[in-house]
């Protein structure tokens, strides 16, 4: 009986052991590095951006400005350049997203800034979001653009 009620105990253990372990170890499978195609594809984006932006940003007026932060923006709210700039940082960054949050505010106000409207739709193909990144290249694709824009356009 002795030897049947330690056997019954150590399964408990085991039991009880075996879910904490679980959790244990599940966050930190989630939290694993990026794998080198997502790192690759991060890479890549930035470049390409970064490449966009310095052949058609907003007047030229991007270049001249520093790296900035939000607080920049919140100063000049309604400045492109500085949105544009403060965009441009987050790509450099990697933070893709709120990158794109960012274009999608500046396109509100500017819907003609054509190098806005690439750089946005080519950060949304490198979130995945295919369905929006095409709907902007097809406004692209229904207007006068200069070669440099188009030229992106072709490549999505």
């Amino acid at each position: 009986m002795k030897i049947h009620f330690q056997a019954g105990m150590a399964f408990r253990v085991f039991a009880c052991a075996v879910p904490v372990l679980i959790l244990m170890v599940s966050p930190v499978l989630a939290q694993a590095p990026q794998s080198g195609a997502a790192q690759g594809k991060e890479r890549e984006t930035r470049r390409q951006a970064d490449q966009l932006l310095r052949a058609n940003d907003l007047d030229g007026e991007t270049d001249q400005l520093p790296d900035l932060d939000y607080s920049a923006v919140l100063a000049a709210p309604d400045d492109p350049a500085v949105n544009l700039n403060y965009a441009r940082a987050l790509i450099r960054q990697g933070n893709i997203q709120l990158a794109s949050v960012t274009l999608e505010r500046l396109l509100l106000k500017n819907p003609d800034a054509d190098n806005i409207r690439l750089l946005y739709a080519i950060i949304l193909f490198r979130m995945d979001v295919i369905d929006e990144a095409s709907a902007q290249l097809d406004i692209l694709d229904g207007r006068d653009i200069s070669d440099g824009i188009r030229a992106g356009v072709a490549k999505y």
